[in-house]
């Protein structure tokens, strides 16, 4: 089965070793919020809007255990309108 995350699992593996401390970023339109956050893993995390209000930038600085944990994020973020991974 072709994994898409292949490359990224291996890059992942290579460079934390788990577990760790770990930044998301994402870039999500306004009315994705309240998804966002759900969909977030606990940690801290800092926003901010753009200078139209049409966008909120997340910043998660969280404490991850696994590389399957980090992709999982991904995927859920990855299933919500709108979100872009940084």
């Amino acid at each position: 089965m072709n994994d898409p995350f292949a490359k990224f699992r291996e890059l992942l593996d290579s460079q934390y070793e788990w577990p760790a401390a770990f930044t998301f970023k994402f870039i999500a339109p306004v009315e994705q919020d309240a998804l966002v956050r759900n969909a977030l893993p606990a940690g801290e995390i800092t926003t901010r809007l753009s200078a139209t209000q049409k966008y909120i930038s997340f910043t998660i600085l969280t404490w991850i255990t696994s590389t399957d944990q980090v992709i999982r994020v991904y995927e859920e973020m990855g299933r919500i309108e709108g979100v872009i991974s940084l």
